[in-house]
């Protein structure tokens, strides 16, 4: 009997503590719409391909153009592509508070 008194300090904080975190749990599952036995989606990964990249530099290189800027691009056989972007840059011209 005074072994079962000596443990009840150490389980009640215990079991305290391991039903509050349950609580959350259920709270966050509840929040993100989890429903028991309904199969959840699963995320595709975004992989990106060759118009993704050309649509990337054509939108690029006409961002730079319309400020006064271009774009560069150096291509070596057997080793790859390089561009460059140019955009100019522009002083601020903002009245100080002085």
């Amino acid at each position: 009997m005074r072994r079962a008194r000596a443990l009840v300090p150490v389980l009640v904080p215990l079991f305290v503590g391991s039903f509050r975190r349950a609580d959350d749990l259920a709270l966050a599952m509840e929040a993100r719409c989890f429903v028991p036995g309904v199969r959840r989606s699963r995320l595709h990964p975004l992989r990106a391909r060759w118009p993704d990249g050309v649509l990337l530099v054509v939108v690029a290189a006409g961002i730079a153009r319309a400020h006064g800027g271009g774009i560069e691009v150096e291509t070596d056989v057997g080793r790859g592509s390089t561009l460059r972007l140019f955009v100019p840059v522009f002083e601020d011209r903002t009245p100080s508070a002085n």
